[in-house]
């Protein structure tokens, strides 16, 4: 009898051991399951957060765009109007020494060397067209007729 219980007695703390280290496991995996939890939470608002600080940037940009835009027309429409009333006074030097017939009607310092294609104004120098039609205007600045060709032309001085 004595063997018998010597071996239930080990079999019984063989199955405390196995108990505590499944108990230990679980505990572990538990605290594993938590750290995970608490890093995606802290994964989650630095995204949240990121985001309405990306929002905002994106909002403060367009803001910025609207306005440059705005300057930009703004500058076109006055060069428009200088050009305007410099035609009354055709022969007139202009503030980059060309006569005013011949000067870019946006920066009014360099020649018109553009013609667009089907109204045939020339308006505006190179420079300048790059910049019209980078920034999406498809209209000619004089007449407002859809532009289908920009060509670059220099004529011969008189």
């Amino acid at each position: 009898m004595s063997h018998s219980m010597a071996r239930r007695e080990q079999e019984r703390k063989l199955k405390e051991d196995l108990l505590a280290k499944v108990a230990s496991i679980k505990d572990e995996g538990e605290q594993v399951e938590a750290a995970a939890k608490v890093e995606e939470d802290m994964i989650r608002q630095k995204a949240e957060d990121d985001l309405k600080k990306y929002m905002e940037d994106i909002s403060k940009l367009e803001k910025e765009i609207s306005e440059l835009k705005l300057k930009s027309a703004s500058s076109e429409i006055a060069a428009l109007r200088r050009s305007i009333e410099g035609k009354g006074s055709q022969g007139a030097s202009g503030s980059g020494g060309l006569k005013r017939d011949r000067e870019c009607v946006m920066c009014l310092s360099e020649e018109k060397s553009v013609v667009f294609v089907p109204c045939a104004h020339q308006v505006l120098c190179a420079k300048c067209n790059e910049i019209h039609k980078r920034e999406g205007m498809k209209d000619c600045p004089s007449c407002r007729t859809p532009i289908q060709q920009r060509i670059q032309a220099r004529f011969s001085r008189p």
